[in-house]
């Protein structure tokens, strides 16, 4: 059964190479590509981010 198309958005963006080599580590140990891991870092980062309360909010 064929696997059904997701949804996405193309993001191009420059990457300081320190945290590209760690990102790339980080996928090769937990064997997960870049694409998931970066879609489940930034997810749990926007979601804690909502999950405070509105005046106690902070980017990292």
């Amino acid at each position: 059964m064929p696997q059904l198309k997701k949804d996405y958005k193309r993001i191009t963006m420059k990457l300081d190479r320190r945290i590209f080599e760690e990102l790339d580590r980080y996928c090769s140990d937990i064997g997960m590509s870049r694409t998931e891991a970066v879609e489940r870092i930034l997810d749990r980062a926007i979601s804690k981010y909502y999950f405070q309360e509105p005046d106690k909010r902070k980017p990292y």
